[in-house]
Parts: structure tokens; C-alpha cells; sequence
């Protein structure tokens, strides 16, 4: 097969390398295509999805007055696409719309449930650091976690007078959290001995494996007891009241 892209490789960081096309598969569920391609540069492989045109009547008319073909292409959509991966020595934009490397980000771990959507978004991203291997990035949207979290604590919780010091920094909430008794104090020793991982995560860069897997296990508790926990109760109550209801 001989079509090309051109694109940024993920691979070797070539910009606006030639990618060679060597293989397809038709995602049907979502009509998209993954292009199985090589890097000129670098030799490596990646995988770009392609999505394609849905004019599929006016793209084979198209086609053939631009290769001024007498051989009718095939009318059914996937076959035309394969028809036009193997045999057309040209730019792969005369047929696709949009061309997207594909990520694969390893072993995800999945966000405790109910969070608000901000906090579930970050993270989510420093989960995804945190499996590639980028372990300042994670602990740093770790401690971005645990910022917003504690001052929502702290918030919530306004009517016990917390001083101006004790919204300061998420050490100074931390402790003042667990002085109050907020959150049970299992969780206290753990805050701890993390506080300054995530100082060294958004500050030095030094940061390691050990220590943004600390952050992960400290903010996954503090966030299924400040968020996940409470709303299961409250579900549990809906759910009681509604039995009795019938």
C-alpha cells in the first residue's frame, strides 16, 4: 500500500513527517477508520484514526472524474474505503475529513464516583501522567486535587470560624480538617508524609514513582469520603424512602 499523511510523529517529535499507510480496520460502531502507519523518520509505527466522508454518493462521483476511471467504484461504503486505502496513490483527504493519532494510555485508573466534573477532569489527567511515566506532571494535578478539595472542606464547613492561616495552604486545611475532626483521622499520617511530595512536584521536578503513587492513594481516599461516600448514603436514603413509598 502506498498512500501517506503527513503529520507530527509521537514517536521521534518529527514535525510534519510522511507517514506511510500499511494497513486499515473500519471501527463500525463509531464509523471511524484506524490507519496502521509508519514513520519515514523514525520507522515506528502509530495508529490514526480517520473519519470519513458521509457524501458517500457524491465522493464516488468525485472520485471518479478526478481519476477519470471507467471502472464503477463499489457503492457500498465500506468496500469503496477499502477500495480506496488499496489502490489510490494520492492524498487520503479526497475521502477522510479529519485524521487524529490514536493515544493508548496504559492501565487506567478510574476517578471515585460523584466527583464534580472539574475535579473528575484533573483527575483523570494526572492519572493518565501517572501511567506514562510523568510523575511531576501527576503529582502536581494530585495536589491540584487535593487544593480544591480542601478548600471546598473548609468552605462547607465555614460555621467553625477556620482563621485566615487555616486556609492558607493545603497543609494548614489538612490540619486543620483533621484538628476538627472533618475527616476521620486514619487518613492523617498519610497527609503527611505527602505534603511535601507535592510541594517538590510543583515546584523542583523531583518527584518520583514512590511518591505520586503516595498522592494517587491519599487523594483517591480524601475524594470518595468528601464526595463518593456521602452521595452513596444519600442515594441509599432515596432509594429507602421510595421502597416505602409504594
Amino acid at each position: 500500500m502506498s498512500n501517506t499523511l503527513v503529520l507530527n510523529c509521537p514517536i521521534c517529535n518529527s514535525n510534519q513527517i510522511t507517514f506511510d499507510v500499511q494497513g486499515y480496520n473500519l471501527i463500525k460502531s463509531i464509523n471511524t477508520w484506524e490507519l496502521f502507519c509508519a514513520c519515514r523518520a523514525c520507522k515506528e509505527s502509530s495508529c490514526v484514526l480517520a473519519e470519513p466522508r458521509t457524501d458517500i454518493s457524491v465522493l464516488i462521483k468525485e472520485t471518479n472524474i478526478a481519476l477519470k476511471s471507467s471502472q464503477p467504484f463499489p457503492s457500498n461504503q465500506d468496500q469503496f474505503f477499502s477500495y480506496i486505502l488499496k489502490n489510490i496513490n494520492n492524498d487520503l483527504g479526497i475521502c477522510f475529513t479529519k485524521f487524529t493519532l490514536k493515544t493508548s494510555i496504559p492501565n487506567p485508573i478510574f476517578p471515585p464516583e460523584y466527583l464534580p466534573d472539574e475535579l473528575n477532569k484533573i483527575f483523570n489527567e494526572a492519572t493518565k501522567c501517572l501511567a506514562i511515566g510523568c510523575y511531576n506532571a501527576a503529582g502536581a494535578m494530585f495536589r491540584l486535587c487535593l487544593d480544591m478539595t480542601t478548600k471546598h472542606i473548609l468552605k462547607k464547613n465555614n460555621n467553625l470560624e477556620p482563621k485566615s492561616n487555616d486556609n492558607k495552604t493545603i497543609h494548614n486545611r489538612l490540619t486543620w480538617i483533621f484538628k476538627n475532626k472533618i475527616i476521620a483521622d486514619d487518613l492523617e499520617e498519610l497527609s503527611r508524609c505527602i505534603k511535601d511530595d507535592g510541594n517538590d512536584a510543583a515546584h523542583d521536578g523531583t518527584i518520583g514513582e514512590t511518591e505520586a503513587n503516595d498522592l494517587l492513594d491519599f487523594t483517591y481516599e480524601l475524594l470518595e469520603r468528601v464526595y463518593t461516600q456521602p452521595e452513596r448514603v444519600n442515594l441509599a436514603k432515596i432509594r429507602r424512602s421510595e421502597r416505602r413509598s409504594c
